[in-house]
């Protein structure tokens, strides 16, 4: 099965879609689904900033996709006894589908108001229905209620969300108390 038809399958029949990768084994179907989706939204993001950029995101991507199946993992270990770390990469890896699908759509950003009008339902509804691919794989892949698989997304949502606060904050912080030094580089420019 070609990319286009499994995620033609993946968005309109998930659930079809993860009973038929329940049995793959190896991360090589879902790591080659999400390198190649990937690689296509960077493509299309880059009519949207105009520099490469985006290709350094591509690749940081590449490696931060394992992190983050394994911070999932771990939280979805805390509430699933036998959870399996591939199910739930599959689960994360596939799950990116409606982002890189849809990401033509960004080439709009530059029509004005309608182009970030359509730019933003698609961030809107793109990111609902990764999030609704997420509960389902999980549901799926882990044999766990979709009630159970929400609450591990959610959780796994707020763990993301305030790691991102504190490590958005601490670099700035240590900057601007342990080294004043811009601060008295800039005092020193500004004398006469």
């Amino acid at each position: 099965m070609n990319i286009f038809k499994e995620a033609r399958m993946l968005l309109f029949s998930p659930t079809a879609f993860f009973n038929k990768v329940k049995l793959e084994e190896r991360f090589y179907f879902s790591y080659n689904f999400f390198m190649t989706w990937s690689f296509i939204a960077t493509f299309f993001g880059l009519f949207v900033e105009y520099n490469l950029i985006g290709f350094f995101f591509f690749v940081i991507s590449l490696v931060t996709v394992f992190i983050g199946g394994a911070i999932f993992h771990i939280i979805l270990s805390l509430f699933v006894k036998e959870a399996i770390f591939i199910q739930t990469f599959k689960a994360l890896a596939y799950s990116i589908a409606p982002v890189c699908v849809f990401s033509f759509l960004l080439i709009t950003a530059h029509l004005g108001i309608l182009g970030q009008v359509v730019v933003f339902i698609y961030t809107v509804v793109t990111l609902i229905w990764s999030i609704g691919l997420q509960v389902i794989g999980l549901s799926v892949l882990h044999n766990i209620s979709a009630e159970k698989a929400l609450g591990i997304v959610v959780a796994f949502t707020m763990v993301v969300f305030v790691a991102s606060i504190i490590l958005g904050f601490l670099p700035q912080m240590f900057w601007n108390n342990l080294f004043p030094f811009p601060k008295i580089i800039l005092l020193l420019n500004l004398a006469p």
